[in-house]
C-alpha cells in the first residue's frame, strides 16, 4: 500500500511543470494519456506526479468522481486562476487575443487532420 506525502515547501516551477501548465491553457482540459503523449513522456506515473505536485500548489485542479473508476473514464486536469497567473509571470507569456486564437486553431486543426476550426 503506498501512502501519499504531500511536500509544502516546493517553491519553483520546474520547466516540465510549465509545459503541462502552457498545455492546459491551450487545450483547457486534459487528462494524463493526453498530456503524456503531447509532451512526449514515456511513462504515465511521471506525468502523475507532475500533476500532484501543481495541484498541491493550487495551480491545477482535478475532476474525478468514484463511478469513472468503473466506467474506465479517466481523471481530468485543468487550470486554475493561480496557474494561469503563473504563467503571467514567465517572459514568454502572450496575451489572449484574436491572431493568438487564430494560430491555435490553425495548430489545431493540423493535429486533428482537417477538423473545423473554432474561429
Amino acid at each position: 500500500m503506498s501512502v501519499d506525502v504531500k511536500v509544502k515547501h516546493r517553491k519553483l516551477v520546474s520547466s516540465s511543470q510549465v509545459a503541462v501548465l502552457e498545455l492546459l491553457y491551450k487545450f483547457r482540459f486534459g487528462s494524463t494519456e493526453l498530456l503524456r503523449r503531447s509532451l512526449g513522456f514515456s511513462s504515465d506515473p511521471s506525468m502523475y506526479r507532475k500533476l500532484v505536485i501543481l495541484i498541491d500548489k493550487g495551480f491545477v485542479g482535478k475532476r474525478f468522481e468514484s463511478s469513472y473508476r468503473i466506467q474506465g473514464i479517466p481523471a481530468s486536469y485543468y487550470l486554475l486562476p493561480k496557474g494561469l497567473m503563473e504563467l503571467r509571470k514567465l517572459p514568454n507569456y502572450q496575451k489572449i487575443d484574436d491572431k493568438l486564437i487564430n494560430h491555435r486553431c490553425v495548430i489545431g486543426m493540423a493535429q486533428n487532420s482537417g477538423q473545423r476550426c473554432c474561429r
